[in-house]
C-alpha cells in the first residue's frame, strides 16, 4: 500500500525558458547555456527516483530530512538526514527549517575515529554545529530534550511531510 501510494503520482518534469529582455537582449546564447545547464542537472539528478524514494519515507515514517549538495552547474546530490535526530518547528520563506540535533554523532558514533570520518561525510556545517555543541555554545531549550539542536541553512536543508504533519500516513493500519 505504501508503495503504491508513493509511486501514485509520475514525478514527471518540465522546464520552461523565460528571457529577461534586459539581460537576453545582447546574448542569446545566455538563455540557451542557462536551459542547458538546468536541463543537465536535472537528468544528472534522477528526479523520478529521488522523489519516489523520499514519498515512500514520508508515508512511511511521517517526515524525509535533506540536505542539498551542489557540486557544480550540472551536478546536485542530496544526504539523506537521520529523521530521529531533525525537526521542523518554523518556516523560512514557506519552507520547513530543518534543525538537527548534533547528540546524533556522540549517540550513533562511540569510537572516536569513526566520529571524526563520519563528520568528515556530511558537509561542513554539521562539524561547525558539532563543535558548537560540545562547547556547550548551543542554546539550551525548555522544548523537547534540551541543548544540541542546531538550525541549518534553509538554503540546502529541507523537509518533506505530510501537510505540515509528521505521522505517518497509514499509523491506523498498522497491527501492534
Amino acid at each position: 500500500l505504501c508503495k503504491y501510494m508513493a509511486n501514485l503520482y509520475c514525478y514527471d518534469w518540465m522546464i520552461t525558458t523565460y528571457a529577461n529582455e534586459e539581460k537576453t537582449s545582447k546574448d542569446d546564447s545566455v538563455v540557451t547555456e542557462y536551459f542547458y545547464n538546468a536541463l543537465t542537472l536535472l537528468d544528472n539528478f534522477n528526479v523520478k527516483e529521488f522523489l519516489g524514494k523520499a514519498a515512500l519515507k514520508v508515508i512511511k515514517y511521517g517526515a524525509y530530512y535533506g540536505y542539498r549538495i551542489v557540486k557544480d552547474k550540472t551536478h546536485v546530490m542530496v544526504q539523506e538526514l537521520p529523521a530521529n535526530y531533525c525537526r521542523s518547528r518554523f518556516e523560512v520563506n514557506g519552507r520547513p527549517a530543518v534543525e538537527f540535533n548534533m547528540k546524533y554523532f556522540d549517540e550513533a558514533f562511540k569510537n572516536t575515529e569513526q566520529k571524526l570520518k563520519m563528520l568528515k561525510l556530511f558537509p561542513k556545517e554539521f562539524s561547525k554545529g558539532y563543535v558548537l555543541y560540545k562547547e556547550g555554545k548551543l542554546p539550551a531549550e525548555n522544548v523537547g530534550d534540551g541543548a544540541g539542536w542546531y538550525l541549518l541553512n534553509p538554503e540546502f536543508a529541507f523537509a518533506f511531510n505530510n501537510c505540515g504533519d509528521t505521522i505517518p500516513l497509514f499509523i491506523n493500519v498498522i497491527p501492534y
